[in-house]
């Protein structure tokens, strides 16, 4: 995603958590997005919202007979919003950058935990723990499934990481045999 597409999509954000706090609303269009960007995410439905065959009337048509009965009509506003500007999909960032906010809110960082496969509970409580101690705070953890590490995790919370994974290891190991002590 490009800089100016992040720029606007926290703008949409911004608007959205300000029309939210307004309304007293902040933590169910939490819950809204999110499920806005499951149902973005299912293939069907990725396809239809994308497509420019399909008019915008008709994507709202979609989007309100899937989520209609499930969100606010704050967050069904900001989606028909998505639509008609052609900027459906900034939703994802929006959404993150909602998070961020509400987070703030109510003073919670966000971390993210690549892995190569699901984290069994007890590691996942034990890095959020972990985090928790280190960012003096409460700490909500997502959790990322990416094959591509091949096993360990990749931790983020702002602009810190801690890369335990094993693709991590070996270009630490491999920079060290060529004599290069430079981190990544």
């Amino acid at each position: 995603m490009k800089a100016s597409d992040r720029i606007l999509a926290s703008r949409y954000a911004n608007a959205l958590f300000e029309a939210a706090m307004s309304a007293g609303l902040e933590e169910r269009v939490a819950e809204d997005l999110a499920a806005a960007q499951e149902v973005a995410a299912h293939p069907e439905a990725a396809v239809a919202l994308k497509t420019p065959r399909i008019g915008a009337a008709d994507k709202k048509a979609i989007i309100d007979g899937v989520l209609g009965n499930v969100c606010s009509e704050l967050a069904l506003r900001f989606l028909q919003l998505l639509l008609d500007r052609k900027r459906f999909d900034l939703l994802s960032a929006a959404a993150d950058s909602y998070r961020r906010l509400l987070g703030r809110l109510r003073r919670v960082s966000q971390a993210e935990a690549r892995c190569a496969r699901p984290l069994e509970p007890g590691l996942r409580a034990g890095i959020k723990a972990m985090l928790e101690a280190f960012q003096g705070g409460k700490v909500d953890l997502d959790e990322d499934v990416d094959p591509e590490l091949l096993g360990g995790v990749v931790v983020r919370m702002g602009d810190w990481v801690m890369d335990a994974s094993l693709r991590g290891e070996l270009g630490r190991l491999e920079r060290a045999l060529a004599g290069d002590s430079r981190r990544p």
